[in-house]
């Protein structure tokens, strides 16, 4: 017992810590970032449209998830159609031509490999509980990729014929985190500053 509290003293002067996360939001920021980057990226490739110049739209999200992630979708697509010179409604009574909108997808693909390190264990302290010693990363490897995939179907509100279809389209984000001897840096694309290949420095952030 005296040994495992040896290693438990150990492990917390090296380092450590623990937080906890109350009233912060589902999704981290960098999380939050690779999602609507992603989404930019796929929204950007509406451009030309075989439905008249100026007709009044009206955007159907029936099939399409009324969460956060989507919300921001959708005033996207809805702000390209603006810039494209169309006028957005608030209902199909109104509207010229009706644009339904679906998701193939919306999310993130992480993957994680720890090439050389020691993983972090929960230790039993007697009197005080478990305690969970740090992760020691010596070469250590966290991709994550935002994924986003859209169609879009355009039709005449009156007749129901068919204007243009759209998609799928799709936009990609990365922000890869990298660890060599306890020493870490990032590459994203999330921020406009960071470019392609981005920058410990600029970052600083851990990944999702």
């Amino acid at each position: 017992m005296f040994r495992l509290l040896v290693i438990a003293l150990f492990a917390a002067a090296v380092g450590g810590y623990s937080a906890t996360r109350e009233t912060l939001p589902k999704e981290t920021a960098n999380e939050q970032l690779l999602l609507s980057r992603a989404v930019d990226r796929a929204v950007a490739k509406i451009r030309s449209l075989n439905v008249p110049k100026g007709n009044k739209i009206y955007v159907d999200t029936h099939d399409f998830d009324a969460g956060q992630d989507t919300k921001y979708a959708v005033g996207s697509i809805t702000g390209q159609l603006l810039k494209r010179g169309y006028e957005v409604v608030p209902s199909k009574a109104k509207a010229d031509t009706i644009l339904v909108i679906r998701s193939g997808a919306l999310s993130i693909n992480q993957n994680k490999q720890l090439w050389f390190g020691v993983p972090s264990v929960t230790l039993p302290i007697p009197l005080a509980g478990p305690l969970k010693t740090p992760e020691l990363d010596l070469f250590k490897s966290t991709k994550n990729k935002g994924v986003a995939k859209f169609g879009l179907t355009f039709y005449n509100a009156k007749t129901g014929a068919l204007q243009d279809s759209v998609g799928p389209i799709y936009g990609y984000s990365h922000y890869d985190h990298w660890v060599f001897l306890m020493v870490g840096w990032t590459t994203s694309d999330l921020l406009p500053s960071e470019g392609s290949s981005g920058s410990a420095a600029e970052s600083g952030l851990r990944g999702p």
